[in-house]
Order: C-alpha cells, then sequence, then structure tokens
C-alpha cells in the first residue's frame, strides 16, 4: 500500500506531501490545477521514463519519496532480497522508503531504503506494488505475458495447487535434457576422448609423484650445486678450529689459555672457575670440528645427480602446465580422469536410464498440463461471463469480452518424443491473451490494439472488479476512467470502485461528484500563485470541506444552500450504500 509520498520542484509542484490511506482514495480538483501530476509523481517512483522537461523551471533537480507498506506482499521481499536489499520489519509496519532524484544533467538517482539502485530495479519492484491504469505504460492488463496469470489467480486454488507440482516436474525434466545431451555428446566422443583421458591417466602415474617431493628435489638442488662452496666453507671453519696450518688453531689456543689458568689455580683459587670454562671449551671446540671435518668429507660432488633433479623438476613443471598448480592438483586431475574413463565406459547405459526417465517425465508433464488447460478452458469461460456482465454494467453492454487460450501442442497426442515437448514452460503448454471488442460487430482484438482512454480505463475496471479478490498487486490508481461517462453509468463505475476498495487500496482521479461522493478518502488539487509563481498544492479535505467541493463539482461556482445540501445527501447516501 502506498501510505506518504513527498514530492520537490516536480512540473508545478515545489514541495508537496501527501498521506495515503487505505480504501477508495478519490483525488479531485479544478481543469489544469495538476490532478495528473501526482499519477506522474507515482510513474516516476515506479521506473517510469523521466523527461528534464519535468523538472520545475529555476532548479536543478525533481525528487520524488514514496513509501509502500509490504506487510503480506512476498513478491516485493522475494525480488528485493534476491537482489540484496534488507526488507526486515515489524509486522505491519514492515515499509520501503523508494526515492528518485530527476537532474537537469540526465542523470537519475534511485534509491530503495537509502541503498542507491537502479532503473531497471524500480520497474520490477514497482510492478508488485501499483498499477495505474489511465494514460500512462503502468497497465499489467494491457500486457499479454501477464493474463495467463490473472486467469491462474482467477481461478484460484485448484490450478496453484497443481502449478507447483507441474514445475517441480518441469525442473527434473529440464535437468534430465541437460543429461541426455551431456551424454549424447560423451559418447559421440567416446573413443576418443577415452583415449585422451587414458593417456592422461597414463602420464601423471608413470610420473610416481608424491606431494612432498617437489619441495624435497629443490632442497637437494641447492644443496648439490652449491657443493664447492660448502666445502671451501667448512674447510676453512675446520682449519680455523682444528688444523690451522699458519698459525695456532683454536683448540691450540684454547688447550694454552687452559694451561695458564691451571698453573695460576694454583696460586689463586679463584682462577678455579675461569680454568674449568676454558677446559670445557676445548672439548666442544673438538666436537664441533669433528662434525665439521665428517660434514666436509660427506660432501658430494654428482654433476650427474644435478642433472637427474633438473630433469625431474622439469617433467613435473610440464605437469603442472597441463594438469594443475601443484602436484596435488596433478593427482586430483588422474583421480577425475580415471573416474570419467569409468562413466565413459559405462556412458550407453546411463544414457539409456536417462531416455527412460525423460519419456516417463514428458508422460508427466503432459497429463498435468491436460489438467492445468482443462481448468483454464473452465475458469476463462467463467471470466468471460463476469467481466462482460461488469462491463453490461458500466453502460458498455455492446462490448464483447474473450478470454483466448492457445495450447502449443496437441495433449492427447501419446507421442513423447523430444520434439513434442520444446514447448513446455514454467507455466504449461497455454497462452493466453485477453481480446475485446468494444463495439457491435467490430471483430475481437487483443487489448493492447484498444484505445486508450476512459474507455480502456473502464474495461481495465470490469476485469479488476472480477480479479479483485484474486490479484496481489495492492494499490489500483485510476486517472480520469470517467472520461466521456455520466448518469447511471458513473454511479456504477463509483460502485465497482468502491467494491474494488474493499481488497485494494484504490487512487482515483475524477471530474464526477457520483464517483467523488464514494471517497473514504478526499483529497484537493489547487493551483495557487506564490511569489509571483503558479504552485499545486493538495489537500485533504474535512467533511465540511467535502460537502462544499461535490457541491462545485455538481454546480461549478453557483454554490447555495441547496446545492451544499444536495452534496451533503450524495455523500450520506454513499456512506449508506457502502
Amino acid at each position: 500500500m502506498l501510505e506518504h509520498l513527498r514530492v520537490k520542484d516536480f512540473a508545478l509542484i515545489r514541495e508537496l506531501e501527501i498521506r495515503l490511506q487505505p480504501g477508495l482514495n478519490i483525488i479531485t480538483g479544478e481543469t489544469g490545477a495538476g490532478k495528473s501530476i501526482l499519477i506522474d509523481a507515482v510513474s516516476m517512483i515506479l521506473g517510469g521514463r523521466a523527461s528534464q522537461d519535468l523538472i520545475r523551471s529555476g532548479t536543478k533537480k525533481a525528487v520524488i519519496e514514496a513509501r509502500f507498506r509490504i506487510s503480506g506482499n512476498a513478491p516485493v521481499k522475494q525480488c528485493l532480497i534476491k537482489n540484496g536489499y534488507d526488507v526486515s520489519g515489524n509486522g505491519e509496519e514492515e515499509t520501503i522508503l523508494v526515492s528518485r532524484e530527476i537532474n537537469r544533467s540526465g542523470k537519475n538517482i534511485c534509491r530503495i531504503n537509502g541503498e542507491l539502485s537502479n532503473i531497471s530495479l524500480l520497474k520490477k519492484t514497482g510492478q508488485f506494488l501499483v498499477d495505474i491504469h489511465g494514460q500512462n505504460e503502468h497497465q499489467s492488463i494491457l500486457k499479454p505475458e501477464k493474463h495467463i496469470d490473472l486467469l491462474d489467480s482467477f481461478i484460484g486454488f485448484e490450478i496453484q495447487e497443481i502449478l507447483p507440482v507441474y514445475q517441480s516436474k518441469l525442473k527434473n525434466y529440464n535437468r534430465v535434457i541437460e543429461k541426455v545431451k551431456s551424454f549424447d555428446r560423451i559418447v559421440s566422443e567416446k573413443e576418443q576422448k577415452t583415449e585422451l583421458l587414458q593417456f592422461q591417466a597414463d602420464e601423471i602415474d608413470v610420473a610416481d609423484l608424491t606431494i612432498e617431493e617437489e619441495e624435497k628435489l629443490h632442497e637437494e638442488r641447492e644443496i648439490l650445486g652449491s657443493a664447492e662452496k660448502l666445502f671451501q666453507l667448512t674447510n676453512q671453519a675446520y682449519e680455523c678450529l682444528y688444523e690451522n696450518t699458519g698459525a695456532f688453531s683454536a683448540v691450540d689456543l684454547m688447550g694454552q689459555a687452559s694451561s695458564f689458568l691451571e698453573e695460576a689455580a694454583r696460586i689463586d683459587s679463584k682462577l678455579e672457575g675461569p680454568k674449568e670454562i676454558c677446559e670445557d671449551a676445548v672439548g666442544i671446540l673438538e666436537d664441533s670440528s669433528r662434525q665439521i671435518r665428517q660434514y666436509r668429507d660427506e660432501i658430494e660432488f654428482s654433476p650427474d645427480r644435478l642433472n637427474e633433479i633438473d630433469a625431474r623438476l622439469e617433467m613435473i613443471n610440464q605437469l603442472k602446465r597441463k594438469y594443475g598448480g601443484t602436484i596435488e592438483d596433478i593427482l586430483l586431475y588422474k583421480e577425475k580422469a580415471e573416474k570419467e574413463i569409468e562413466e565413459l565406459m559405462d556412458s550407453e547405459r546411463i544414457l539409456s536410464e536417462l531416455e527412460k526417465e525423460k519419456q516417463n517425465l514428458v508422460k508427466e508433464l503432459r497429463i498435468t498440463s491436460q489438467k492445468m488447460s482443462e481448468l483454464r478452458k473452465e475458469g476463462a469461460s467463467n471470466l468471460r461471463k463476469q467481466v462482460c456482465q461488469e462491463l453490461e454494467d458500466l453502460n458498455m453492454e455492446n462490448t464483447r469480452f474473450e478470454v483466448d487460450i492457445e495450447a502449443a501442442e496437441d495433449l492427447n497426442n501419446t507421442s513423447s518424443s523430444a520434439e513434442k515437448v520444446q514447448s513446455f514452460n514454467k507455466k504449461g503448454v497455454d497462452t493466453v491473451e485477453f481480446l475485446l471488442s468494444p463495439n457491435k460487430g467490430e471483430p475481437l482484438k487483443p487489448l493492447v490494439n484498444i484505445a486508450s482512454g476512459g474507455e480502456v480505463s473502464r474495461i481495465m475496471l470490469a476485469i479488476k472488479t472480477v480479479l479483485a479478490f484474486s490479484d496481489q498487486i495492492p494499490t489500483l490508481i485510476f486517472d480520469e476512467i470517467d472520461a466521456g461517462i455520466g448518469g447511471k453509468a458513473a454511479q456504477s463505475v463509483g460502485s465497482k470502485m468502491q467494491t474494488i476498495s474493499s481488497a485494494y487500496q484504490v487512487l482515483c482521479v475524477t471530474h464526477l461528484p457520483q464517483i467523488a461522493a464514494l471517497a473514504n478518502n478526499h483529497y484537493m488539487i489547487s493551483k495557487k500563485e506564490v511569489t509571483e509563481r503558479t504552485e499545486t498544492f493538495v489537500h485533504r479535505l474535512s467533511e465540511k470541506e467535502r460537502i462544499q467541493e461535490i457541491a462545485r463539482m455538481l454546480y461549478g461556482d453557483k454554490v447555495s444552500e441547496t446545492t451544499l445540501k444536495h452534496a451533503e445527501e450524495m455523500i450520506n447516501s454513499s456512506k449508506y450504500r457502502s
């Protein structure tokens, strides 16, 4: 439901706010006051085409904000959640705030709940929020692709119970079709692909790889490649510690120091500690020297082994380039290839089983589609009768309405070949379109080809009256649907909208007092000059003000006690009827 609308610097509106209520909301005002501007503003918030001409002169941008209550509106919630928006709320207070800025630079800034959005999402969301009937593009009932949903909604529980079952079977069918296509390709390429996979698996198998091997090879290669340097360094270290030919070694010097300290300790016992430390150091240096000598003597100078390691690493790199970035990836590829080889060897059996499953699903889809088609044909007949009755009440007794249903295939055909089921879609096999002949003797035509204006709006009103308790769009806007009617027809139009408003929030721009008198909430649009500029204002009328406005609509400026009394009687009479 549309709860609040704020418009700034849009056409003749400087700044305007309107709080809307459930039920029948009537908008009136003198010709040229700007009643349709509000409808245009709502159209903009629903993703309608914007024009820089709509920006109030002297300003840089127009801003429109609308707050919608979306409690119970599952399609809107699903659409927004799917696109990453938070729609959490508290029960009946669950709302979303939609805003749009139209700049003179041509840039549009759209937001949903304060987060940036785009025109495309506004359109997707808007189709579940508001349906505008009048001279604009938001007429869902004029979109043939929507007709099957409207018919199913009218039929109700019976088809809504079958449809999910059908769609589940269709999902399984599509899954099987994709598998069949895949295995068809596999079977046709079986021999060639098996040979390739076997070659790849054998190539990896012959390599006899281990996960840790590459790291160990790099370590060994580093050591072998530096053998001469390691020998030189360890030999120099050994000579310094133990066999320094040009001078005393560290062991010799430490031994001499120990001897000197031993003799000194005999004189002063305080030197016993340093003496013992030197003796220990001699032992440590001798042990270190032995280890260094052993490492030096075991250093391997092996160009052949180095070449072997390089060759092994190059082979590993080649396998990595083919099958994965690591040895672990290569081994996983081998495992996958071996599994695929098994499937290939068994592909004909699997394909045969998939074909059987496909044929069974085709039969089930055909049976379920047949049930839905029968329900739709029956529902179409009932819908046609009810809409024609509504049209007659709206003074359009010569108008013919028909629901055309075409099946994309012969459901009575028992053939289950793949060619016969290409037409199955998520709604079944039926194509539904509403047809109309507005005048006696004229052929039926698609609704979209019917002239726009009051006539088409009354047709929409008739259909909406019938669908009032099955459609899910919470807000309906009728823009001047009273064009060219009066008297009994006008009263019928008002009664129809009153009926619809028990299930929808209805906004109606009207010139007829018979319709305005039925309002649950009455708003008046007026145009005034403020500081030498024309501005449009909106005002929710009190009961007294409503009487004044209905009297004006009845008699123009000639408002008297008699006309006021007449207006009051019309309002009271409408309350009694409601």
